[in-house]
This record gives structure tokens, sequence and C-alpha cells, in this order.
């Protein structure tokens, strides 16, 4: 079935309250994501396509993502830092009040996480990654040209 046609959109529950609320938006595009490229990874600078429906045409889902990403590392980074420095007498409740809200956690969080969105995915160093590939592929075709991996010291 195609994963843009109305019937499969009505199935997942997206009704009128679409066109005001930009959080079923960004789950609608989630979704369509998931659906369509096969994973929530959504690479920093995409931007939805003119074929996919209306209220999510154009979005910057890469960069909400991102955002939402570094987000939820935040508030875990926060809360591993306050639990190490919390009395043990103090209670674990100035912890929790003292941290950055964690997006996950919120009740679109869930819906998120349940659509198939992933929030660990930023956890991984994907921009070390892709630079670590650019420089191997960059590598690879001096190699070609030159003959060798041996680079000048210059």
């Amino acid at each position: 079935p195609n994963p843009l046609d109305a019937g499969a959109l009505t199935e997942l529950r997206f009704g009128e309250s679409i066109k005001n609320d930009p959080f079923e938006r960004l789950r609608l595009a989630v979704v369509l994501h998931v659906q369509t490229r096969g994973t929530s990874d959504v690479d920093e600078s995409f931007v939805t396509p003119d074929e996919w429906p209306e209220p999510v045409r154009g979005m910057e889902l890469g960069r909400t993502v991102a955002a939402l990403r570094r987000m939820e590392a935040a508030g875990r980074a926060d809360r591993r830092r306050h639990r190490a420095r919390a009395d043990p007498n103090s209670g674990y409740d100035l912890a929790v009040i003292a941290a950055t809200p964690r997006p996950s956690k919120t009740r679109w969080g869930r819906l998120l996480a349940d659509c198939g969105f992933d929030w660990d995915v930023a956890v991984k160093d994907r921009d070390g990654e892709r630079r670590y590939q650019k420089l191997v592929e960059a590598l690879r075709a001096y190699a070609d040209e030159a003959g060798d991996a041996l680079l000048p010291r210059s």
C-alpha cells in the first residue's frame, strides 16, 4: 500500500487537527519518512518533498529532528550530572526539576516513538562517521590517481 494515500493516513489516525497542531504535522512527517525511507534517521538537510501531503510539504524535517535529538541528549546529560552531584539525603526531585526537559518523556514524544522514531540516533557520532567516510573516499580517490596512498608532507 502507498503510505501517502488518504486511506493509509486515516488508518494512522490523522484527522483535521493536523492543520493546526505542529506536533501532529511532525508526527506525520516522521511516519512518512519511516515508511518511505525505512528509517527515522533523518539527514539534517532533509526537507519534505512536494509529493508529500499538504500539511507537511516543505517542512524542514531534518533540522527539526536534529534539534529534538540534541535537546534529548542534553536532558540525558543533565540528569546524569545532577544525579552525580545530588546529596543522597536531598531526594531525586531536585535533580528532576533542575534538569533540561527530555522530549521523549512527553505525550507527543511517546507518540513519535510509537510510530518508529528513534530518540537514540543522535547519541551516535553520525557527523564524525560521515567526516571519516569522506576522508576515506578522498584517500581512495587520491590513491587511484597517484597509484599509492602515501600523502606528501608539504
